[in-house]
């Protein structure tokens, strides 16, 4: 076995802690950190949140809660998929333009 082998047998054999049980891979715990220390936020986001208030307000509480909790997990791994796809778009792209002769 060669060291690059032994390294990746070594590492798949541990499990990381990344400071949250939902966090698995330090991608994620890139974008836990970066998206708490910069939150995303938009006119349009907002203005679709106000949008919501008026449907929300004509749910009973227990209905309103769960619709807002699913909101906010499906907006939140939008986001979370957005960010992390775009690192990988952006190593792909350093790969390939490391690989072309300038």
């Amino acid at each position: 076995m060669n060291l690059k082998d032994e390294l990746r047998s070594y590492f798949e054999s541990q499990s990381p802690n990344y400071g949250y049980s939902d966090l698995h891979t330090l991608l994620e715990m890139l974008w836990s950190t970066y998206t708490q220390a910069n939150p995303i936020d938009s006119k349009e986001i907002r203005m679709q949140i106000h949008a919501l208030e008026p449907i929300m307000d004509s749910l009973s509480n227990d209905h309103s809660n769960q619709l807002f909790n699913i909101i906010f997990k499906l907006y939140e791994e939008c986001e979370r998929a957005t960010f992390l796809e775009g690192i990988h778009v952006g190593a792909q792209l350093i790969t390939e333009l490391s690989d072309q002769t300038l």
